[in-house]
């Protein structure tokens, strides 16, 4: 699998998940991840997501979602752009870019990403997800996961961490 950007990241996590589950179990694991570094409620972080259709992108935020201990449940935010989850905490606000990338004029959208962004709070977590090209409306992530579907029920994962 290529590498997602041509940023300067490490890749932090690197795993084939069998199941759904083990697919849920990575988003988890990032969501421990970022809660474990120092400056964890000290900025918003924003979470690329990038897969084809059915590759697991949502099932991978629902890991996210249960480590944060939201209680609602979590779908695809695909006919609403934007859902926010409410956690022990903090927010989980759950983007899905397919819509405004497939739009026929996505760069007018781009003000309306960042009017989103506004409205998160410091310490939240933004999940965006996109087919490809997410990082064009986000300058500043933080970490880029990349799904890519191997069969039926198995998925490359690839989580990297931008360098700052």
């Amino acid at each position: 699998m290529k590498m997602c950007t041509e940023y300067k990241t490490k890749i932090v996590y690197k795993k084939i998940t069998k199941n759904p589950t083990a697919t849920q179990k990575a988003g988890f694991y990032l969501s421990q991840l970022i809660h474990e570094q120092q400056y964890s409620l000290l900025k918003k972080h924003i979470i690329l997501i990038e897969g084809k259709v059915g590759s697991g992108k949502t099932v991978f935020t629902k890991g996210i979602a249960k480590q944060l201990k939201v209680k609602t449940h979590v779908n695809s935010p695909t006919f609403f752009l934007l859902k926010t989850y409410q956690g022990k905490i903090i927010k989980l606000h759950h983007l899905d870019l397919y819509s405004i990338l497939t739009s026929k004029n996505p760069p007018s959208l781009f003000s309306t990403v960042e009017e989103l962004l506004e409205m998160v709070d410091i310490g939240d977590i933004v999940v965006a997800e996109s087919i490809e090209k997410g990082a064009l409306f986000f300058p500043y992530w933080d970490f880029k996961v990349c799904l890519e579907i191997v069969n039926h029920k198995t998925r490359n994962i690839i989580i990297e961490q931008k360098n700052v």
